[in-house]
Formats: structure tokens, C-alpha cells, sequence
């Protein structure tokens, strides 16, 4: 993403020296249109401000992988019912710990219903963080069970404390960039740039990432062999999954900044005067 910010003095009275731009060097080239002696010498002992308005990016991969293993059994009574079921989960739920699942990350629900006989179903709800203990434990589980024990493929999703960490991430990121332009503009005309007098956020957009081409086909992107430990070579189709549900959060603001010619930071002798 560019940027593209507003760059304006005001005064109290109400004159105004606006700039735009699309980056650094343009606008110190529109700055150097003007006379900045001129400049500095109309605004002597007025109240100055300097308003950025600029955005923040910022890209995290799903934080909860999920799947679902459905064990089911017809029986004529529920002893034999029961025990046919609860054989086959509780071999699932002691793979799953042995590939580091744990309790909390594993819901067990059953349904029993009786028509002639009697049956019950249980599904087994996976929600875990670590891709490749996800990844591995299911692919186990798939080769040793029979064709009656359906199982799910792997989905990625996206936490709402994710979505509302990348939200605050994209805030103080955009800040952190209006700052940075703020104190170059400043410099440029021999400011002295001061404390925010108001910081606004005008949207906050959060959207999936739309996959590519050059991303299916990049199977070395560090972030994600990070993220899910596992070699993308050998399970590209996880890698796919990782990239189309990875969250992308962009924060806009405007942040206006009080400023001080140098002759009256020299004046207050103001220690964050710049020669």
C-alpha cells in the first residue's frame, strides 16, 4: 500500500499553507516552491499544527485449525452401542493427546437415537493452533480407521482476540507512520515538531487474503513454514488453506501534531530544538 497524507500549517487566524503528496520526496519538493523564510516569518507567534493523515497494514496467518472426526454404530441394545462407540473415541482422544492435543483443545459431543435398535453418534471437534500437530494427528487417525469413522478436512480460522490484536497492531502502526512523515516535514521547514493534539482513526478495514497464483507456488514463505512447522513441499494444500484464511487489517488516520518555529524553541530554550 502507498500512502498519501495532507500536510498543513494552521493558524489561529485563519490562514493555511496546505501540501499534498504521495511520498517524502515529492513533498519536499513542493516545499521548496515556497519561501520557507517567508513562510516561518508570517507565522512568528502563531499557533501552528501539522496534520498527517496516513494508514497502517498489517498481515497475520489463522491462529485455529479445526477438524471433526464422527464416530458412528447401530447395535441392538445401548450397552453394546455405547461400548462400540466409546471404544473408537477413546482411541481418538489418546492419539490426539500423543500428538500434543490436549483437552482444551477437543469437544466431544453424542447423540443417541433408538428405532429398531439403537444409534449413537459422536463427533470429535478439533480446534488447535499448531498446524503440524493438526496436520500429522489427522493423517495418522485417517490411516488407521475405518471407512465408518468420518473425517474432515482441515479448515483455518481467524480467533476474534486475533482480529482485535491486529486491530490495535494497524492503529499504532498507522500513528507510528504519521509521526515519522510529520517530524520529516518539520525538519524540511525548521520545525520543531511537539506532542499530538489529536489522533482520529476514520476506518479500520479487515479483509481476507485474496490468494495468487505466486502465492500457491511459494511454498518457501518463511512466515508460514514459521507459523505451521511444517514443510510446505509436502503439504502444499495446507500452505494454500494458511494463505486464503490469513487476515489482513488496515487502520486510516489522521493525526495532527503542534509545531514551533525555531526562533521560539530558541526563545523557550526548548530542549528538542534542532539546529
Amino acid at each position: 500500500l502507498g500512502y498519501h497524507y495532507v500536510f498543513c500549517i494552521g493558524l489561529e487566524t485563519g490562514k493555511q499553507l496546505s501540501m499534498e503528496g504521495n511520498g517524502e520526496a515529492e513533498s519536499s519538493k513542493n516545499i521548496k516552491h515556497h519561501d520557507r523564510k517567508s513562510i516561518l516569518r508570517s507565522l512568528d507567534g502563531e499557533k501552528r499544527s501539522i496534520t498527517i493523515h496516513d494508514v497502517g497494514e498489517v498481515s497475520r496467518f489463522p491462529d485455529i485449525l479445526k477438524f471433526t472426526i464422527a464416530v458412528s454404530s447401530s447395535k441392538d441394545s445401548i450397552e453394546s452401542v455405547k461400548a462400540s462407540v466409546k471404544r473408537r473415541i477413546d482411541y481418538i482422544l489418546q492419539t490426539l493427546r500423543s500428538y500434543g492435543i490436549g483437552e482444551k483443545s477437543v469437544t466431544v459431543s453424542t447423540d443417541i437415537n433408538r428405532g429398531e435398535g439403537y444409534e449413537m453418534r459422536s463427533d470429535v471437534l478439533v480446534q488447535h493452533a499448531h498446524a503440524q500437530q493438526c496436520q500429522t494427528a489427522r493423517n495418522f487417525l485417517v490411516e488407521k480407521l475405518d471407512s465408518s469413522v468420518v473425517i474432515s478436512p482441515i479448515s483455518c480460522h481467524c480467533s476474534s482476540a486475533l482480529k482485535e490484536q491486529l486491530r490495535h497492531q494497524a492503529f499504532s502502526t498507522a500513528i507510528r507512520n504519521a509521526q515519522n512523515k510529520a517530524q520529516s516535514v518539520s525538519k524540511t521547514l525548521g520545525l520543531s515538531l511537539r506532542a499530538p493534539l489529536s489522533i482520529s482513526e476514520h476506518s479500520c478495514e479487515q479483509k481476507l487474503h485474496i490468494n495468487t497464483q505466486d502465492d500457491v507456488n511459494a511454498p518457501e514463505n518463511s512466515s508460514v513454514a514459521l507459523m505451521s512447522n511444517v514443510d510446505p513441499l509436502e503439504c502444499q494444500s495446507l500452505h494454500q488453506k494458511l494463505s486464503k484464511a490469513s487476515m489482513t487489517c488496515i487502520s486510516a488516520v489522521t493525526v495532527v501534531f503542534e509545531a514551533v518555529t525555531t526562533r521560539t524553541c530558541q526563545h523557550k530554550k526548548c530542549p528538542k530544538h534542532h539546529t
